[in-house]
Parts: C-alpha cells; structure tokens; sequence
C-alpha cells in the first residue's frame, strides 16, 4: 500500500513538472508575441506621430508646448515601459513554483 502512494506522489509531481514547462513555454511565446507587436505599432506609428508632431511645433501653438512635450516623452518611453512589464511578468511566471490549477 505504502509503495502504490509513493508512485501516485511522484506521479503527481511528473505531472506538475510537465504542466509548469507548458506554462512557462506558453509565458515565453506570449512575451515574445506581445513585444513584437509593440514593436510593429510602435514602428508602424512612429512616423505619423513624428508628422503631427512637427506640424504642431511649426504652428504657433506656444500655449500647448507643456502637452506636446508631455506626449513626446511618454511616446518615446512606452515601449521600454511595456518590455519592462512583460520581462518582469514572465519571470515572475516562470519562477514560480505552483500553477494555478487544483489539487490533484
């Protein structure tokens, strides 16, 4: 009897080991996935918001240069923003130690 729990006690961790490397795969090519998606909008959107940029700051619309400045920032930073969240969102997926699914 005591042999046949030991078995099911291993069983289960064979399981839980496979189960964490299809969640930690799955973290992997969700963060490679997002971050080339940021990567493509962000390529794909640089140069219209370059245009709009530069035709706002040949205006002279000097009563929203703090607005201007304050998009400008933000869209030159989002990008390293977001790989910062992912990077960290998939490590701290992979360490860890349990999944989420029930006791077997």
């Amino acid at each position: 009897m005591a042999r046949k729990r030991k078995a099911t006690v291993m069983n289960t961790y064979s399981e839980n080991k496979t189960m964490n490397k299809k969640a930690n795969a799955y973290a992997w090519i969700s963060a490679i996935g997002t971050l080339f998606v940021v990567a493509i909008v962000y390529v794909i959107m640089t140069k219209p918001f370059e245009y709009i940029y530069d035709i706002t700051a040949s205006a002279n619309f000097s009563g929203y240069n703090e607005t201007r400045q304050l998009l400008q920032t933000t869209w030159q930073w989002f990008p390293a923003i977001i790989l910062l969240g992912v990077i960290l969102w998939v490590f701290i997926q992979t360490l860890r130690r349990d999944t989420y699914g029930g006791y077997a």
